[in-house]
């Protein structure tokens, strides 16, 4: 993913419109695949993931010729991060047995947060669609409890992520103020 923003200029909207499709579904079935696997895997997925999206991004903004447009990677955004996000509820369901800790903090870092803080930047509220689905994966885990380093740093990714949530879904967001309070 690093590789890619050393690619020549003009070659940018032909590789962003010749692999966008191929390159999202992989990562979503990977994502869906090593999700009980070792954290190290998850991590890596998730980050190699919203940096593509990131690159996206930036191509569909910077390059209006290019095939993809910024309401496609928009929707593309929503939709992986929704999927981190169903993941991230079933390691939380069982609690942090098995180093599930390790693994939703290291999604919340690597994933969740930059997609979220991605969604946030639309100006059309992009997160609203996902925020149901999102606050009750994120609000189990800023309440967990625990002592140990992955346990804070979980409380406080799941923090951050609520507060870009709460940025790219504002319209909705009041009526959901006494299930976050």
């Amino acid at each position: 993913m690093e590789a890619l923003t050393s690619i020549e200029l003009k070659f940018v909207p032909t590789f962003a419109g010749r692999f966008h499709e191929m390159l999202t579904r992989s990562f979503e079935a990977a994502i869906q695949l090593c999700g009980r696997e070792d954290a190290t895997i998850l991590t890596v997925t998730c980050l190699a993931q919203s940096k593509w999206l990131g690159f996206l991004n930036l191509c569909s903004l910077r390059f209006r010729k290019a095939s993809i447009s910024p309401t496609t990677v928009c929707t593309m955004t929503r939709k992986a991060t929704a999927n981190i996000l169903v993941v991230l509820g079933k390691q939380t369901q069982s609690g942090g047995r098995d180093g599930n800790d390790v693994r939703i903090a290291g999604a919340l870092v690597s994933g969740i947060n930059p997609l979220l803080a991605q969604l946030s930047a639309y100006p059309e509220a992009a997160s609203v669609e996902i925020a149901r689905v999102a606050l009750s994966t994120l609000l189990p885990l800023i309440g967990w409890q625990g002592m140990g380093l992955e346990s804070r740093t979980i409380q406080i990714a799941a923090l951050g992520s609520l507060l870009s949530l709460m940025d790219g879904s504002y319209p909705v967001m009041p009526h959901h103020g006494t299930r976050i309070m």
